[in-house]
């Protein structure tokens, strides 16, 4: 390092404006003292930072009482170079200091966990991840080859945990690539974004593999394109933009998604009819920040998520208290080696509860289904009116629900398992992936902002043989699914009703949404039920 005139004050030194204040301040400190080992110097400032003894160690170092001359060990330096010091993630002091939060000042305080995130947002990797494999094309005419293939590809099955899942990824035999991500990616751009990594080694190839893969759906509208990691979103923007423009009509990319948790903005729930309401149900999805999302995450990452979550999950009390079970076969979590029994897995899925091993090509093209059953699993509270699906197609799934049309109970529940499962998660040192421009960033674009599908299952079985029945539904806002999904039929006359919305509106708007939604065509159907009444 080169040496300086004395220094007998801050004001004599220069630093870049630019730097946040907490590297400023160590950049003083290390022109002040011009120490022969900056990395020991540097273990020392940011060790003692976090230990709330800052002003001990830096008078230590004026009298000469510390010693830095000494070689940093291997360790050390490839500690420094991954952006750690002493245990401690220095990025995740620099965002604290920018967000005017105190350092960590408790010794005995778990940063490791910290440590995971802060490294993650920080350091950029050389090459792309390889658990699992994250580049699959590298040219445009490959790209182009394996829509080709994926086209024509005939219907195959693979076994996930002993079951057989059959797979065909154009059963509907679309001609062509139709979904939202291969509208808008162009050789271009495939060039121009081909090469670029997020700070976990995610690539573009890892993001458009599902919408390579599975050309469309003639009933709705696919995004063809999937988020190894809450970075993809920035790192890819020039094709992440115009798709969530796309599926979230015409959402900008400088648009701010706003929030609202409180019940007491739901509207009476009254106003709809319950006798023709069988369920109510609310679900959304949280992502962990720091950890890479499914598509991508690896074993030991996906362990974490499960270990964090399940803190929160056993300790609920109170109508939230209940139990967490993870997947018949799982080793992850110690209170239940082996996971649940298969019959009590079984039994939940019966009583649907429990999500299904991974039988969509979907899923599959995204490399969710890596290492099932291990740390996925479900949580439900005593009462069995609120689950938590650890490790599926998201980190989390939480979702509300109860017989009957009491909306505004429901959420009031999920609202509650929400902000306590969040409060456990913040505790060890993580937090929910959110972004005032992105809302709750979850694997897939279509459930940005919100993540949140209110839902009733309502009866209509005139109303439903209406040929501009959709259509009506659609401009209240409205997406129609038959009872047992987008694809099943419609002769029972029970049809899934929920907010077609989920980025640009909060939470308390697209539940009100829904409930004049369902009131209005309730009202539709009892007026067809009088017309064929009085004839």
């Amino acid at each position: 390092m080169a040496q300086f005139n004395s220094i007998y004050c801050s004001e004599q030194i220069e630093v870049p404006n630019h730097l946040p204040g907490i590297l400023k301040a160590f950049t003083k400190e290390v022109i002040r003292f011009n120490p022969p080992d900056q990395i020991a110097f540097a273990k020392g400032y940011f060790t003692s930072l976090c230990d709330g003894r800052i002003d001990e160690f830096l008078a230590e170092a004026m009298s000469g009482s510390v010693n830095f001359q000494f070689q940093a060990e291997a360790a050390l330096y490839e500690e420094y170079a991954e952006g750690r010091v002493a245990g401690v993630a220095v990025a995740d002091i620099v965002a604290r200091t920018r967000k005017q939060e105190p350092a960590v000042s408790d010794p005995n305080q778990n940063v490791a966990e910290t440590k995971t995130e802060s490294a993650a947002d920080q350091a950029q990797p050389t090459q792309a991840r390889t658990d699992p494999k994250h580049e699959f094309y590298g040219t445009w005419e490959a790209v182009e080859a394996a829509k080709a293939e994926f086209l024509t590809k005939e219907p195959y099955t693979i076994n996930i945990n002993g079951v057989d899942v059959n797979l065909h990824h154009n059963s509907a035999k679309v001609e062509k690539h139709s979904n939202c991500m291969s509208n808008h990616l162009t050789e271009e751009l495939y060039n121009k974004l081909k090469a670029k990594l997020t700070s976990n080694g995610v690539t573009l190839d890892k993001c458009i593999r599902t919408g390579i893969e599975n050309p469309g759906h003639p009933a709705i509208k696919t995004v063809g394109l999937v988020a190894g990691d809450v970075e993809s979103y920035e790192a890819f923007a020039e094709l992440f933009d115009p798709v969530i423009s796309e599926r979230h009509g015409g959402y900008g990319p400088d648009a701010k998604h706003p929030s609202d948790m409180n019940p007491e903005g739901i509207k009476d729930p009254t106003v709809i009819d319950a006798n023709y309401v069988i369920s109510t149900r609310i679900r959304s999805g949280r992502s962990i920040k720091g950890v890479p999302l499914p598509p991508s995450c690896n074993k030991e990452e996906r362990r974490k998520i499960e270990n964090v979550v399940t803190k929160a999950l056993t300790n609920f009390d109170g109508e939230l208290a209940g139990e967490y079970y993870p997947l018949a076969g799982s080793q992850s979590y110690a209170p239940k080696p082996g996971g649940m029994t298969p019959e009590e897995e079984e039994k939940l899925r019966e009583e649907h509860f429990l999500f299904q091993e991974p039988d969509s090509t979907l899923l599959i093209s995204g490399d969710m289904h890596r290492d099932w059953p291990d740390a996925r699993g479900c949580f439900h509270n005593n009462d069995k009116n609120c689950v938590v699906w650890v490790n599926e197609e998201d980190h989390l799934r939480i979702i509300s629900m109860e017989m009957g049309a009491d909306i505004k109970n429901v959420f009031s529940r999920f609202s509650s398992l929400c902000a306590e499962v969040e409060k456990v998660v913040t505790g060890e040192g993580y937090s929910f992936a959110h972004s005032e421009h992105l809302g709750y960033i979850l694997t897939c674009p279509s459930n940005l902002g919100t993540g949140l599908r209110a839902s009733m299952m309502v009866k209509l079985p005139n109303l439903g043989k209406l040929p501009e029945f959709k259509e009506m539904a659609k401009e209240m806002g409205i997406q129609i699914r038959g009872s047992a999904g987008v694809d099943s039929g419609v002769d029972s006359g029970v049809f899934d009703l929920s907010n077609s919305d989920r980025l640009g509106k909060s939470e308390v708007q697209l539940v009100n949404i829904m409930i004049d939604g369902v009131a209005k065509l309730i009202d539709k159907e009892k007026e067809l039920e009088a017309a064929a009444a009085g004839s």
